[in-house]
């Protein structure tokens, strides 16, 4: 089983190199390929912390309006010794000439380290995918604080 798996891996390292080049349908026409029905995105960057076919879509679509020059490069990958997972690191770069997050266009680069693992189906389509990533970082290098909120200050139970 574990080599019907290597040509689903070499295709998403492909559509990882040409990422940036790729328009709305282009991008939408390899995931469709890619991603079986039920696909799963574990992320902290969807509110309830995993997102659908749709949602992955739209997220990967609104970053590279974001960073037009978006690049991806899967520097290692892993299998698992689970069938039908792989474990990958990836570096992705790109300049910021788009709004992210409510925030405008910084035109910085940045650069950021990503972790994750692929679960296969049985279809050999993507089924999870779970990433990792540090956003204060991501933040920090666009220039964007995060506005943390302070607990309030404690009263002293002398004061009048």
């Amino acid at each position: 089983m574990a080599g019907d798996y290597r040509k689903l891996r070499e295709q998403v390292m492909a559509i990882a190199r040409d990422i940036g080049s790729l328009d709305r349908d282009g991008l939408r026409g390899q995931l469709d390929q890619l991603l079986s029905p039920e696909a799963r995105w574990d992320s902290d960057v969807f509110i309830d912390g995993a997102g659908d076919r749709a949602a992955f879509a739209s997220l990967l679509e609104d970053v590279k309006v974001a960073f037009p020059d978006l690049a991806l490069e899967i520097t290692s990958t892993y299998e698992s010794e689970r069938e039908g997972e792989v474990a990958f690191e990836a570096v992705v770069t790109g300049t910021n000439h788009g709004f992210l997050a409510n925030a405008g266009p910084t035109r910085r680069p940045v650069r950021l380290l990503v972790n994750g693992v692929i679960v296969f189906a049985e279809d050999q389509r993507i089924a999870r995918l779970r990433t990792t990533w540090n956003c204060a970082y991501l933040m920090a290098q666009l220039g964007i604080r995060a506005h943390m909120r302070a607990d309030p200050p404690r009263r002293s139970l002398s004061a009048s």
